[in-house]
């Protein structure tokens, strides 16, 4: 599949042997993995400024931010309700947890918030009356960041 580049791009990343395991299990269990989208870009990013002090992250924190991004959009335009995705994303990440235990509470609901605050300000719609969480924290923040750049084509040097 497709999804398998994408996949063992970010997989090889991780250094935590239980969030690799999480990651290819959530993978495997994704309802459309070609939905995956190629986060490449936004891990390149990531990890460019993981190397600024003021983003010097532990090692584990840079792995969920990492495996975030995987999953932040999986379930962006499946349906009507593609807005409420982030929310989506973040407890298809729990369920999947809930299946394997790999992550403790802390870790699933670090994971949970950069997942499901990841549109940042873009957190209210008018086909919607949910109201997605806004990123809080400076890793939630960070999450946010990062996507929004790519996504409005920042270039930058590898």
């Amino acid at each position: 599949m497709e999804y398998n580049i994408i996949y063992s791009n970010t997989y090889n990343k991780i250094k935590n042997k239980n969030y690799k395991q999480f990651f290819k299990y959530c993978c495997d269990k994704a309802p459309e993995p070609e939905k995956l989208l190629d986060v490449e870009k936004t891990v390149r990013l990531a990890e460019t400024l993981f190397t600024l002090r003021m983003f010097r992250f532990s090692k584990d924190k840079q792995d969920l931010v990492l495996i975030s991004f995987a999953f932040n959009n999986l379930f962006e335009h499946t349906d009507k309700s593609s807005f409420e995705h982030p929310l989506q994303a973040a407890k298809f990440l729990t369920e999947c947890n809930k299946e394997i235990r790999l992550l403790d509470n802390n870790e699933i609901d670090f994971l949970y918030k950069l997942v499901s605050a990841h549109s940042g300000q873009w957190n209210t719609s008018k086909g919607s009356k949910v109201r997605l969480p806004e990123p809080k924290n400076k890793y939630q923040k960070f999450v946010n960041m990062c996507e929004y750049l790519v996504e409005k084509g920042l270039k930058f040097d590898e």
